[in-house]
């Protein structure tokens, strides 16, 4: 069997949900070139953020200047892998995951941008055979439509990978969850809980002077937590009553699915729209247009883009620069491997769109597609600078962009913005 058979049979999917939802501890990341060893690079394996260390090191202190390193047994369908999780504090503090790179062969460039999937096998499972080593479980979904499945089951979006899945307030969001809990009686919406979110970031962080990137991150983060919290006010007490048929059960089970991607799916949209509102830039947020479309963005509203259309009724076929002309689209979608194409006929006539996206890891031959139908793709700075020099210049950081949409005359007069 071909290596990449690991990865091609459609159960994976439903093996890996399965998997997530039983696992003591996980870890996901999108896979980047470096990761797949096709930048040339010498560092060998995949590369973990620091915060995933205990998931290796079992408790395990690490002082500083200390390289440390822990054999681990990756499982495959196709069997169980020698692998070693390497702690590189001397010089980078870094952690490394080697000995697996032999797996993505002949094709490790198809798997750029595919969702790598790490569980922890639980002690008291039969499968866990090895006395001395760490046994986990390990996936690569490539097709766009599993990695939404498993993000949606897990009810984040790309931000909250590439770190340990745990459910985890810290102290000084705590107090303001419980505040906010108090006040309702039911478990908000999507957009309820996005938007007190937001509320939580105005009282504890509104006076801190960070970048728009930084910002959006920071709201991701607040309200996947705040998000958790009321799953857990909600359904925990549910759960522990137990359930006298099977089919309640299953109801609860599903209902729990389909708030998770709820959440996921609508939230970016609606925290791009507060720090726009926040950096005093005008657009149009969810607005149909009148062929009966509806862009995520329009800048800087939807009289200047149906103006626009208009003026250039003819020009089909992208002839005309909207840049020029002051308006512009974006789209957001928290992963963009395949679904990138449905926004090319979302504001037709603008013939220069622009893409945000939370995926971490976007292939060279994606990003030359996306450029050859005057795409350019926005993301968070953090985000940007993990990509190499010559990919890197043809991505936006989200102030980037913001900054282009001022120089261009989309700046609201509105005084509630904090930028500018």
């Amino acid at each position: 069997m071909g290596q990449l058979d690991l990865f091609a049979d459609e159960a994976q999917l439903e093996q890996a949900i399965r998997a997530l939802a039983g696992s003591s501890d996980a870890y996901l990341k999108f896979l980047s070139p470096n990761d797949l060893g096709l930048t040339g690079s010498h560092q060998a394996g995949i590369y973990l953020s620091r915060e995933s260390a205990p998931l290796f090191l079992e408790g395990k202190t690490v002082e500083k200047g200390e390289n440390v390193e822990r054999e681990v047994r990756i499982r495959f369908r196709g069997g169980n892998v020698a692998a070693r999780f390497v702690w590189y504090g001397k010089a980078k503090s870094e952690c490394r995951l080697t000995r697996i790179l032999p797996l993505f062969r002949p094709d490790p460039a198809r798997l750029e941008g595919s969702l790598f999937i790490l569980a922890a096998v639980p002690d008291d499972r039969p499968d866990s055979l090895f006395e001395n080593d760490s046994l986990f479980q390990c996936w690569i979904i490539e097709s766009e439509d599993e990695i939404r499945a498993v993000l949606d089951f897990l009810g984040i979006t790309p931000a909250e990978t590439n770190q340990r899945l745990r459910f985890d307030l810290n102290e000084r969001l705590l107090p303001e969850f419980e505040r906010l809990n108090a006040s309702v009686n039911e478990f908000p919406s999507g957009g309820e809980i996005a938007r007190r979110s937001q509320s939580v970031y105005e009282r504890l962080y509104g006076t801190l002077e960070e970048g728009v990137d930084d910002m959006l991150l920071r709201l991701i983060e607040i309200e996947y937590s705040l998000f958790r919290y009321f799953e857990r006010k909600h359904y925990q007490p549910l759960i522990e009553e137990g359930f006298q048929r099977i089919d309640d059960f299953l109801s609860l089970s599903l209902e729990i699915h389909n708030r998770r991607k709820s959440r996921a799916g609508n939230s970016l949209e609606i925290h791009l729209k507060y720090v726009f509102d926040r950096s005093r830039i005008a657009c149009a947020h969810g607005v149909i247009t009148s062929d009966q479309r509806r862009p995520d963005f329009l800048f800087p509203s939807l009289d200047a883009y149906e103006s626009y259309r208009v003026r250039h009724r003819e020009a089909e076929n992208n002839v005309s620069s909207s840049d020029a002309e002051g308006v512009f689209f974006l789209a957001a979608k928290t992963t963009c491997k395949d679904r990138w194409r449905q926004i090319l006929t979302e504001a037709p006539g603008v013939n220069r769109r622009y893409l945000f996206t939370l995926q971490q890891a976007i292939s060279k031959a994606q990003l030359d597609e996306m450029s050859d139908e005057g795409v350019t793709v926005v993301m968070p700075e953090s985000y940007r600078r993990k990509f190499d020099a010559q990919n890197r210049g043809r991505i936006m950081s989200l102030a980037e962009f913001i900054e282009k949409l001022r120089q261009s005359g989309c700046e609201s007069h509105d005084s509630a913005g904090l930028f500018g």
